[in-house]
């Protein structure tokens, strides 16, 4: 059961406007809580942020990981040994992931039609996961600085939800210099989303692998409307 960070407007405590925020690989929820304060959403939202399940040690204190759940799949990622193959991988993990974020909203009251899902970087691949998977589509999906990952999987499955996935507003943003996850990487899963006739606003922004404060008027712009809030 994941544990979450709380913000934004009490009286949406149910099924009212929601974002549910995954953080990074190596970051914890509440990491991403201040953007609930510094993007400029219009009326009363309530945002989630959940907890990556995994705990491991990092040389400067403890990180969190959606993905792979033990050591040796840890040290790869913060090696950087596989970030540049991730579309050819489903790391153990991803699956788990996808299914807990799907029964934490569920416990949360998330009104799926009135939830945007998404994430920055591992938390971003983990937000596209659970999206393809969930039984009903959620209002939009927000991918900041992610990856195509396990593309074969993903692939069928947004094949399989072609029908429904065309009705899917998907809002993405990259920056150019990621030395991350390379900014290739980014449009390979914009172009999965398009294949399957989701309506996908790719932006690209100078600069490297973040979030920086120059997006957030955009972010806030393309939230509102996904969620219907004027």
């Amino acid at each position: 059961m994941l544990d979450s960070v709380h913000a934004g407007d009490a009286d949406c405590a149910t099924s009212g406007p929601t974002i549910v925020l995954c953080h990074g690989f190596g970051a914890e929820a509440g990491d991403l809580a201040p953007l609930a304060q510094e993007i400029p959403m219009v009326g009363k939202v309530r945002w989630l942020f959940p907890q990556a399940p995994y705990q491991f040690q990092m040389g400067w204190g403890v990180g969190r990981a959606w993905f792979p759940r033990d050591s040796a799949g840890i040290e790869s990622f913060l090696n950087g040994e596989i970030l540049g193959s991730l579309a050819g991988i489903d790391p153990p993990g991803l699956h788990e992931s996808s299914c807990e974020l799907i029964e934490f909203m569920d416990r949360k009251g998330c009104d799926p039609a009135r939830t945007v899902i998404g994430g920055f970087s591992q938390g971003a691949m983990v937000a596209a996961d659970t999206t393809l998977r969930l039984p009903q589509l959620p209002a939009g999906l927000l991918l900041l600085s992610g990856s195509i990952i396990a593309a074969d999987r993903l692939y069928r499955l947004a094949a399989d939800r072609a029908d429904k996935l065309h009705y899917l507003r998907v809002v993405q943003y990259h920056g150019h210099e990621d030395p991350v996850l390379p900014f290739e990487s980014g449009q390979a899963l914009a172009a999965l989303f398009e294949s399957a006739g989701a309506t996908v606003r790719f932006t690209a922004f100078p600069g490297g692998h973040g979030i920086p404060q120059t997006i957030f008027p955009s972010i806030a712009e393309q939230l509102c409307e996904m969620l219907g809030l004027h």
